[in-house]
């Protein structure tokens, strides 16, 4: 087991900060809509070339599992949960009921995850049987933005999602309410709206489905 220098409140809030600069993104680029998304405390993402992870998130703990279709540990179907053999009864029950549902495959006619590394936290301290090089090797890499410091991620945010000087503007600022607030449903005026520059009505309604995943309604 090996301790991983990344803290929980990090991570979710990389993971928010992420959220937010994808849905406002989507209103021009909709395509891209399945590459990050939200289904109560499961954040997952994908990277539309091979890999993909969740991670899950509750009081205690969090946990996260991924699946990158390049590694060479593909095919060799290794039983999940030994990625969390050294993790706390309760953090293996969590991946196995949240986390490694999104991942699930069909091996020779049976459902079962199907991952190629994971990490868990025990209240602000991850963890991971793999090394951090190893951990990030084999899926880990998907979590690059969401744990870089708040203003290199926007700036990595800005230039990868093409975000105008009002989208950034709006991303920070939904961030600020948002971690501050985390349970607090956001509603976005008018021109908040209008800040979000979509094209037409369809355009934004793919940004209102990633937006209101996240708690934050027009």
């Amino acid at each position: 087991m090996e301790k991983i220098n990344w803290n929980k409140t990090q991570i979710w809030q990389g993971c928010m900060l992420s959220s937010i600069a994808h849905a406002i993104s989507v209103a021009q680029y909709p395509e891209f809509a399945n590459e990050h998304s939200w289904d109560g405390d499961n954040y997952s993402m994908q990277d539309s070339q091979g890999g993909r992870g969740t991670i899950t998130f509750n009081q205690h703990y969090c946990v996260a599992a991924f699946r990158d279709d390049n590694s060479s540990r593909i095919g060799k179907h290794k039983n999940a949960l030994e990625y969390l053999k050294e993790a706390p009864e309760e953090v293996q029950k969590l991946a196995e009921s949240e986390a490694l549902q999104y991942l699930l495959d069909d091996i020779d006619g049976s459902i079962i995850p199907v991952i190629t590394t994971a990490f868990w936290c025990i209240e602000e301290e991850v963890y991971s049987q793999d090394p951090f090089h190893v951990m990030f090797e084999h899926g880990g890499f998907l979590l690059n933005k969401e744990t870089m410091e708040i203003e290199a991620a926007i700036d990595e945010l800005q230039e990868y999602h093409d975000l105008s000087e009002k989208q950034v503007y709006l991303l920070k600022s939904l961030f600020k309410r948002k971690i501050s607030k985390p349970e607090e449903v956001i509603i976005l005026t008018q021109e908040e709206v209008l800040m979000i520059e979509a094209e037409d009505e369809e355009s934004l309604s793919e940004s209102r489905i990633s937006f209101e995943e996240i708690g934050i309604k027009f």
